[in-house]
């Protein structure tokens, strides 16, 4: 969720239909802007609504506005929930989607043998955008693990290269990161809540923060 500068809401929400007879299960997600009393402002998409559909699978999980009032909403889609890539996603204040981010509005990330999920997305002082969230993959039949995902995209949706050497960075320490939150220095502290608590400071090109706590995890009541 997030406030614009002249106190409207955005927020972004999910539905999830069952299938009727052998049919699929049909995912949509929501762009949702309210003026300051709580109603729905009519000026924005339909009725205040942005509705997305996938073809298969979609779930999205936050929200930010940029400082040009762009408005990024992060999340994944893919065929299913175990197949899935980082999705962001870019709309014009007005609700259009941004021609300048991505195809369409849309940037993906994909890593091979991998899920990403998207969770939780900051924009930065110099515009680029931050994402934290979890992966699942598995390295062979028999093998499969979670951890937690970090990466830095530039204005445009693209990777940030400057990032960890390629725009991304797995930590395999942790089963996932769900909140996050940028310093005023820009350095990112990302959140574990998934089996473990902790939390792990990155600087500013990608890299674990060593000199922040002692990443101790502690299991999560």
């Amino acid at each position: 969720m997030a406030i614009q500068d002249d106190g409207k809401i955005l927020f972004v929400a999910n539905t999830t239909t069952p299938p009727v007879g052998e049919g699929d299960y049909e995912y949509k997600s929501f762009v949702v802007r309210l003026n300051a009393d709580g109603s729905l402002d009519h000026s924005f998409a339909v009725d205040g609504i942005v509705e997305i559909e996938y073809f298969d699978y979609g779930l999205m999980n936050d929200l930010v506005i940029k400082p040009d009032h762009r408005i990024v909403i992060a999340g994944e889609s893919g065929d299913d929930v175990y197949d899935t890539d980082l999705r962001l996603q870019c709309f014009m204040p007005n609700s259009e989607f941004d021609p300048a981010f991505g195809f369409q509005g849309i940037e993906l990330l994909s890593v091979p043998m991998t899920s990403l999920y998207g969770r939780a997305v900051e924009v930065d002082s110099h515009g680029n955008l931050v994402v934290a969230g979890s992966t699942y993959g598995s390295t062979t039949e028999s093998s499969q693990y979670y951890a937690g995902l970090i990466c830095r995209f530039q204005p445009d949706g693209s990777l940030d290269p400057s990032f960890d050497g390629d725009g991304y960075f797995i930590d395999y320490a942790v089963v996932g990161y769900s909140s996050l939150a940028l310093q005023s220095d820009g350095k990112p502290i990302v959140g574990a809540s998934y089996y473990t608590s902790a939390l792990t400071r990155y600087g500013i090109n990608g890299s674990l923060d060593l000199t922040f706590g002692e990443r101790v995890y502690q299991a999560a009541s």
